[in-house]
C-alpha cells in the first residue's frame, strides 16, 4: 500500500517528517526511523493522527535521544551530516565530465563520468569496491589469527544491520560501513569473524572479539549514532538510492 507523507510538530517545537503507511498488520506500530522520520504502520485507521497525538511525548523523547547520540558522535569526529563521508571523514564531491575515474585530493573527491552518464551509480560502485577490499583485508588478517575460514564475503544494502554472518561461514557487510572510521569498521569485521567460532553472543564470543578489537566496547557503543548520521546524510541517501 502507499504512504501518506506530512509533518508533525514535536513537544519541543521541532517539525519532523511523518509517514502514515498502510499495511496488513495486527496492531498499529509507531516509530522514529533512523533518518528522523516518524512512521506509523497500520491496517487502515480512520484517524492515524490520533495515535500520533496520544504518543507525542514518547516520540519527542525518542527523537531527542537520536539527536543526542548524533551530537555525541559529531563532538568527537568531523561534522558528518554533509558531504560524502568515507572512513569517518567528510569530503566535498566535485563532478566532472570525462572518462570514468575517481580520485581524492585532500578533502575533495573528483568523480569523472562520460557525458550523459549519472554520477551516483558509478560512485556507489566505486565505494562498494573499495569497501570490499578494505573488509576482505581486515577479515583475512583476523581469520588467520583465529585459524578460521569463511566461504563468502558480500557487500549489500542491508536495511537494519551494519553486518551479519549467515549460513555459518558467510560474512555480509552493509555498504554503509564505508561511512565509518576504520577502527569501527575493524570492530564490525572482528564481530562477524568471531561468529565463525561462536554462534551466540556468549562470554567466549566477547572474549574473542576483545582479543581482536581491544576497544570494542566504546566502538560498539558509538555505532548507533553513526547509524543515525548515515541515514541523515544527503549524499549517502542519494547514492544508496541511485
Amino acid at each position: 500500500m502507499g504512504a501518506i507523507r506530512n509533518t508533525i510538530v514535536l513537544e519541543t517545537g521541532e517539525s519532523i517528517p511523518f509517514k502514515s503507511h498502510k499495511k496488513d498488520v495486527d496492531n498499529p506500530r509507531l516509530e522514529i526511523s533512523p533518518d528522523g522520520t516518524a512512521v506509523l504502520v497500520h491496517s487502515g485507521l480512520e484517524n492515524p493522527r490520533q495515535i500520533v497525538n496520544d504518543n507525542l511525548d514518547w516520540m519527542t523523547t525518542q527523537y531527542q535521544k537520536q539527536v543526542q547520540q548524533i551530537q555525541e558522535i559529531e563532538s568527537q569526529y568531523d561534522s558528518l551530516s554533509d558531504g560524502l563521508v568515507l572512513w569517518g571523514k567528510s569530503f566535498t564531491v566535485a563532478e566532472e565530465t570525462g572518462h570514468f575515474d575517481v580520485h581524492i585530493e585532500q578533502d575533495r573527491i573528483y568523480v569523472n563520468t562520460p557525458r550523459g552518464r549519472e554520477m551516483f551509480p558509478y560512485l556507489r560502485n566505486q565505494v562498494k569496491s573499495a569497501l570490499r577490499v578494505a573488509v576482505q583485508t581486515i577479515a583475512d588478517d583476523l581469520a588467520a589469527q583465529l585459524n578460521v575460514d569463511y566461504d563468502q564475503l558480500s557487500i549489500r544494502d542491508q536495511r537494519t544491520k551494519w553486518a551479519s554472518c549467515s549460513s555459518g561461514t558467510n560474512l555480509n557487510f552493509n555498504i554503509r560501513t564505508a561511512f565509518l572510521p576504520i577502527d569501527h569498521l575493524r570492530y564490525l569485521v572482528a564481530h562477524e569473524v568471531a561468529h565463525l567460532n561462536h554462534a551466540s553472543h556468549d562470554a567466549q564470543f566477547w572474549a574473542t572479539v576483545s582479543s581482536l578489537s581491544p576497544d570494542y566496547e566504546s566502538l560498539r557503543d558509538e555505532l548507533q549514532g553513526f547509524w543515525y548520521l548515515v541515514h541523515r546524510n544527503g549524499m549517502w541517501t542519494t547514492m544508496i538510492g541511485s
